[in-house]
C-alpha cells in the first residue's frame, strides 16, 4: 500500500500548517484565557475555504463530488497541533453541512448553505436538558427550542 499524500493532499497540508504556524499558535494563549476565538481567525478561515469545503458546489461552497474525510482528517490534524479548541470551531461546518445534504428538505438545504456561504457558522450540540422538541406532524421534521450557549466564530 501506498500511503504518500497525493498533490491536492500535500497542498492542503502545506497551506494549513502555514497557517497553523503563524496564526493559529500565536493565538491559542490568548484565546484561551479570553474563552473566545481572536475575530481575525473568522475572517482568514473564510479566505481559506474552512466552513465551505462540505458545501456543494452548486449552492456556492466548494464541494464538488464525494467529500473527502480522509482530507478533513488531515487538515484537522494540522489545525490541533496549534489549537484543539479552534481546530474543533473551523471544522464545526462539516457534520451539519453533510448531514442537511444527505436528509434535509430543500427549504433546510436552502437556508443552511446560504447562511454558510455569506459566512455564518453551524454547529451540532446535544440536547441533554431535554430542551428542545421535536415536530414531524406535517411531514415535515421540525426542531425548535434553545440548548447552549454553542461556540462560535465571533463576527
Amino acid at each position: 500500500m501506498d500511503f504518500a499524500l497525493d498533490d491536492e493532499q500535500g497542498m492542503i497540508v502545506q497551506t494549513v500548517r502555514r497557517f497553523v504556524d503563524k496564526d493559529v499558535r500565536t493565538w491559542a494563549a490568548d484565546a484561551d484565557r479570553a474563552g473566545a476565538p481572536p475575530k481575525r481567525l473568522g475572517e482568514l478561515a473564510g479566505e481559506m475555504g474552512f466552513g465551505l469545503d462540505a458545501v456543494p458546489e452548486l449552492a456556492g461552497g466548494m464541494l464538488d463530488g464525494a467529500y473527502s474525510h480522509l482530507t478533513r482528517a488531515l487538515r484537522g490534524l494540522e489545525l490541533g497541533r496549534g489549537c484543539a479548541a479552534m481546530a474543533a470551531l473551523l471544522e464545526s461546518n462539516v457534520e451539519p453541512a453533510l448531514a442537511t445534504a444527505a436528509w434535509g428538505s430543500d427549504p433546510a438545504r436552502a437556508a443552511l448553505f446560504g447562511s454558510l456561504t455569506a459566512g455564518g457558522t453551524a454547529t451540532t450540540g446535544r440536547d441533554f436538558r431535554g430542551n428542545l422538541t421535536i415536530d414531524d406532524a406535517r411531514g415535515e421534521l421540525r426542531i425548535t427550542g434553545t440548548i447552549g450557549p454553542l461556540p462560535v466564530l465571533g463576527t
